[in-house]
């Protein structure tokens, strides 16, 4: 009997001990996030939606950049009206092209101008209006190519563009383990001439916090996004060479699942926020929510290699 429980006791302590060694050298391993399009391509509904319970504004201070004798009431009036939609909807086809990289081409979705047909002054700037949305819902409004680790080679589009394909795609290109973290190609924040600056700051990190499987035993992976950018200083008005302080914040937050056998993300969750002070007064915080769909919607007409 007491040698029976030794070796009991010997198989239990030599299955913790490969449980153990097995859990250590998961973690320890790196893994490779790689994008895997198939045939028929693939499709992503992305959500812009304002955060609840926020209001979000602009406010073009033309007095402190202008000469105010230099504009009339109805340019402030069309300047105060300047609105964000509450809500944007976007479509996005990934496909392979015949030199292994991937081009990418986003459509608005439903897109309403938001203004109500009581604020267009005749029947001539409602149908100017109709066919503006026409043209926002059928050609595409963000194309670009990137390579198999989501990389930009699209590198003439603007950097707001680059943003959103950075956020959309981009992944790191050599292999990575829980812990590690790196930067992307994200610039939130652009100032132009007049502008000087007294301080400026930028946190860009995104990090693998987390690998698991799901129900079909694909191998997730989680990065969270921390992505800041904060200047302040003072902005020149042109005309009377007064100096208006100016301070501008952004922000992205964001949590990311990549399955890696799959080579796609499994969804994207995060919020943007955007605050500024000076020229201009603004607020804007909207929530980014992305995720694979089977096929386009009715509406988005797409021919490949378009």
């Amino acid at each position: 009997m007491k040698i029976y429980l030794k070796i009991i006791k010997w198989h239990f302590l030599l299955l913790l001990l490969i449980l153990i060694t097995n859990t250590v050298s998961a973690d320890e391993s790196t893994v490779q996030l790689k994008w895997q399009i198939p045939v028929d391509n693939l499709y992503y509904f992305t959500n812009f939606g304002q955060a609840n319970g926020e209001e979000n504004y602009f406010e073009l201070n033309v007095d402190k950049i202008l000469d105010e004798k230099k504009f009339n009431g109805e340019v402030e009036d069309r300047i105060s009206k300047i609105q964000f939609p509450e809500e944007a909807n976007m479509i996005t086809v990934l496909e392979e092209l015949s030199n292994g990289n991937i081009k990418s081409t986003s459509y608005l979705q439903n897109f309403t101008l938001p203004v109500s047909e009581n604020e267009l002054p005749d029947e001539k700037a409602r149908e100017e209006a109709k066919k503006f949305e026409e043209m926002m819902n059928k050609v595409p409004q963000l194309q670009g190519v990137i390579n198999s680790s989501g990389k930009i080679l699209s590198f003439y589009l603007p950097q707001r563009q680059k943003n959103l394909l950075a956020l959309m795609f981009e992944l790191p290109k050599d292999p990575v383990k829980t812990g590690d973290s790196w930067d992307i190609n994200f610039i939130c924040l652009e100032l132009g001439a007049g502008f000087m600056e007294d301080a400026a700051d930028r946190v860009n990190i995104v990090r693998f916090t987390d690998l698991k499987r799901n129900v079909q035993m694909d191998q997730i992976a989680t990065l969270e996004y921390l992505l800041t950018e904060k200047v302040s200083g003072s902005m020149s008005n042109p005309m009377t060479q007064q100096k208006i302080p100016t301070e501008m914040t952004c922000s992205y937050i964001g949590r990311h699942e990549f399955n890696i056998d799959q080579g796609r993300w499994e969804n994207i969750n995060g919020e943007f926020q955007i605050y500024s002070t000076g020229f201009m007064n603004s607020k804007v915080k909207q929530n980014l929510a992305m995720k694979p769909i089977e096929q386009l919607p009715e509406g988005i007409n797409h021919k490949s290699g378009n």
